[in-house]
This record gives structure tokens, C-alpha cells and sequence, in this order.
């Protein structure tokens, strides 16, 4: 298996321009959210969004497959001292699944580089409680991207109708933030979507 990307990029990933959009994901996803419990940020990168929600959570699992990513979260938890955070190495379409619930799960600028978006969903439902939430940001389809690698962003019609073939309820959806030269080097608009557990 090649090594992933992100295992290279990993300690330069916390730079400026991916602070402030990691920002307004968070800020978005706070302004939409029940208030979390258990929470889990899947595919968490270095933290920046799931370490948002620190004073909020009783309890965080900041979830990565990359080693190198979670490294960085492990100092971050240590530094702040946060006695209710843990991490958790995780790929939920090729590792079996943790015996985990959560009524929380957020996923920020993940289904873009993940092949199979529809099973990363039906796994997620799994380690959701009835009753949980779900919240995503992702870049709208954007005709300007084109990699072998990664998905040039998702109409919200088909999120919806993957979030509903999952099992997830009642999605909504919105595109909430525009910028220049975010997704791959192209202008490009997030949406965010959330949706339930019944």
C-alpha cells in the first residue's frame, strides 16, 4: 500500500490559509449542532475543527488512518491537557468497526479522498446512537477540479440521497462558505450537511 500523502504533509498541514477555512467549518457546524456529548471528528487531520468543540464535549475520539496526523493530535490533547479527549486509529471502510457509540460525529473535508462514500456513510451510521447527528463540510462539485485521486467535490443532491441510503434522516444541506484557491489551487464553495439518527 503506498503511503498516503497526508503521512508527509502532516506536520505543515496546521498553516494559515487551512486555519482560518478549518474555522469557518467549525464556527458552521457549531451554529448547526445539538450540543455534543460524545463526539467523534472522523478523518480529524490535526484536530483543528474537533478541538473546537473541547469545552463543549464530555467526551471527544479524534479518529484518523494516518499515524503521522494523529501524532500531532495526541501532542495537542497533552499540551491542552485534556483528560476527556482520546485518539483512535481508523479507516471504517477497511478496519473492523470499534465498539464505540457516539451521538456526535463530524467529518471535515474527508469524503472528497475517500473512493467508497457511500459505504464511509453506512459505517459512520453504525457507531451513531439513535437519536445522534451527523455533520459534514465538503466542497460543492467544482468542474475546475479533476485528480485520479480524490472526488471534484459532490453535488448536494447526491449527498443527500447517500446520507439517505445510509440510513441517516431529515438531511439538510447548504452551501455556506466561498473562497479563492481552496480546492486544489481552484475558487470553490463549501456546503455543510447535517442529518440524523432516528
Amino acid at each position: 500500500m503506498e503511503e498516503s500523502v497526508f503521512q508527509h504533509i502532516a506536520h505543515r498541514y496546521d498553516n494559515d490559509p487551512q486555519i482560518h477555512l478549518t474555522g469557518k467549518i467549525a464556527g458552521e457546524m457549531e451554529a448547526r449542532m445539538s450540543i455534543p456529548h460524545r463526539l467523534l471528528d472522523y478523518g480529524c487531520g490535526t484536530g483543528l475543527v474537533g478541538l473546537r468543540f473541547a469545552d463543549e464535549a464530555d467526551h471527544i475520539i479524534f479518529a484518523d488512518a494516518e499515524n503521522e496526523m494523529l501524532k500531532i493530535v495526541q501532542q495537542k490533547i497533552k499540551d491542552l491537557d485534556l483528560k476527556h479527549a482520546e485518539t483512535l486509529h481508523l479507516n471504517v471502510v477497511e478496519d473492523t468497526l470499534p465498539t464505540i457509540q457516539v451521538d456526535t460525529i463530524i467529518m471535515s473535508l474527508v469524503m472528497l479522498h475517500v473512493p467508497d462514500t457511500q459505504t464511509l456513510l453506512k459505517q459512520l451510521f453504525k457507531l451513531l446512537e439513535p437519536g445522534g447527528q451527523i455533520l459534514i463540510a465538503d466542497f460543492n462539485h467544482n468542474e475546475n477540479v479533476s485528480h485520479p485521486l480524490i472526488h471534484s467535490g459532490f453535488t448536494q443532491e447526491e449527498v443527500k440521497a447517500q446520507l439517505e441510503e445510509a440510513g441517516f434522516t431529515d438531511p439538510a444541506i447548504h452551501t455556506f462558505y466561498q473562497g479563492e484557491k481552496i480546492f486544489m489551487n481552484q475558487d470553490a464553495s463549501l456546503f455543510l450537511a447535517k442529518a440524523n439518527k432516528s
